[in-house]
């Protein structure tokens, strides 16, 4: 598949390989009892990375061929299309679906497959009651059908992986921000956006930036940044975000208190550690 005008994201490369074995890797052997669930698992990460990216039927319908094509050929696993990749709650069979959502109140939040697709709804409902709970001004209205849960296990995969980003493509109003506002709340994860105010303009938002990288560095705070279309005043947001994305960080932000507060916050890191300190 080559990028052509209608699909100019379609660029594949050796870094999108090594996606799959990062997702791989989320599990812990004693998730992976068989050969079978590992040759699921693979499936499910090759979705996450390449799949997901599709944008039409015909591309999907390749992608399911060749994939069943290569777990007959190279995993010696034979499977139907319905096996895989068809839900139907009625029956309580769920496509292939590894998540931690499932084990979220747990210490060890194993990422796992996910059979039984009762349990994962019921566990989502209490969520958004507990969500609902903390945040009483800003209630979350979810019904869980079929895509919902795709896309909250997806975003919730994505938050559980280091520097974790993801491009979420709809029309206004579809559930992007509730959805990932509820993985984030699943996770323990403080959600964060900016607050557009008149004049606001970019060095506002690398202010907002700043303090965002300031908590998540050295406060050891875990937060996931909303930013919506709507809220792009301005190209520079854009390479701000770009940057981020690329290196992690964004060059000539900081000022001198704010390197002090790296300073003394990496210092208690070290003294719990017991590193020693030297001038």
């Amino acid at each position: 598949m080559l990028p052509i005008p209608s699909r100019f994201h379609y660029l594949f490369n050796i870094r999108d390989v090594t996606k799959v074995f990062q997702g791989i890797l989320m599990t812990n052997p004693s998730s992976i009892p068989d050969s079978k669930v590992f040759a699921r698992l693979w499936l499910h990460e090759c979705q996450r990375v390449f799949h997901d990216r599709l944008i039409d039927e015909e591309d999907r319908k390749f992608f399911r061929d060749l994939s069943m094509e290569l777990l007959t050929l190279k995993f010696k696993e034979k499977y139907t299309e319905e096996d895989l990749f068809h839900t139907d709650f009625t029956e309580g069979k769920i496509k292939t679906t590894f998540s931690m959502i499932t084990n979220c109140d747990f210490e060890n939040k194993l990422y796992e497959e996910v059979k039984d697709p009762a349990r994962l709804i019921k566990v989502l409902e209490d969520k958004m009651i507990d969500y609902n709970f903390t945040f009483p001004k800003a209630t979350l209205s979810l019904i869980f059908f079929e895509y919902a849960i795709d896309h909250l296990t997806r975003i919730s995969r994505i938050l559980n992986q280091p520097r974790g980003n993801a491009l979420l493509i709809g029309v206004s109003g579809c559930g992007k921000q509730s959805l990932s506002k509820l993985a984030a709340f699943i996770q323990d994860i403080e959600a964060s956006t900016i607050k557009l105010v008149k004049n606001y303009k970019a060095i506002n938002f690398k202010e907002d930036l700043k303090e965002v990288l300031l908590n998540s560095g050295c406060d050891r705070k875990k937060n996931v940044f909303i930013l919506s279309d709507a809220q792009i005043l301005q190209e520079d947001f854009l390479e701000d975000i770009n940057c981020i994305l690329n290196t992690g960080e964004i060059a000539n932000i900081y000022e001198k208190e704010d390197y002090e507060r790296m300073g003394a916050s990496l210092q208690r890191i070290m003294k719990q550690r017991k590193i020693l300190q030297s001038q």
